[in-house]
């Protein structure tokens, strides 16, 4: 991973004295800046946030791979369930009525990111075979 794209988390704090100039004020709300380096502090926050199992551990990697490759900036933990999901070639098949009867497993998988990629954005495959995607289209 490199190190010159780095997400960050809003911590909303209720006191700021122990935290001195490293706070922006914005309408009397301190805020905080947590940077992100690694894969293993991002899937930290999602299970800091109850969201442990929105992803698996290989999604979730697809995904802080590909937040980086698009300068994704600010870490929003709910945000990123509600626009990208995680779903086998026969959920998203079935979703979008994807025609795989028939199909081999690769034939079918290959249609389906066929689709995907044509629709929105595909994060990527994990090993297990789920498809990591932007559902927001």
């Amino acid at each position: 991973m490199g190190t010159s794209t780095r997400l960050s988390i809003l911590a909303y704090l209720v006191s700021a004295q122990s935290f001195g100039n490293k706070l922006n004020t914005l309408k009397g709300v301190y805020i905080m800046y947590k940077s992100i380096d690694t894969v293993s502090q991002f899937r930290d926050e999602f299970r800091a946030h109850g969201r442990a199992d929105q992803f698996s551990y290989d999604a979730l990697g697809l995904l802080f791979d590909y937040l980086e490759s698009i300068d994704y900036q600010e870490l929003d933990v709910i945000e990123l369930c509600c626009a990208y999901s995680e779903e086998s070639v026969e959920a998203v098949a079935e979703s979008y009525r994807v025609d795989i009867e028939g199909m081999s497993d690769e034939e079918a998988l290959e249609e389906v990111l066929d689709y995907l990629n044509y629709h929105t954005s595909v994060v990527g495959v994990t090993d297990d075979g789920g498809i990591v995607y932007s559902s927001e289209f």
